[in-house]
């Protein structure tokens, strides 16, 4: 697997991430909003730590070197 997300990319996705759960888990978001938004969450915080975005692949794009 090919690494496509570079460092910058990677912080900004991590921290999103992070906030996205905890706004999640603290129950500031509820109901299908909140399930979506954890799962955006858990994406981010994913490919953060991967430096894989499949989007990424499918629109022949890199933010990594």
């Amino acid at each position: 697997m090919l690494k496509n997300v570079g460092r910058i990319d990677q912080v900004i996705r991590f921290s999103v991430g992070l906030v996205v759960l905890f706004l999640t888990f603290w129950g500031r978001v509820h109901g299908r909003l909140g399930l979506l938004l954890a799962a955006l969450g858990i994406y981010l915080l994913m490919s953060a730590l991967l430096q894989y975005c499949p989007f990424y692949r499918l629109l022949k794009f890199s933010t990594g070197k």
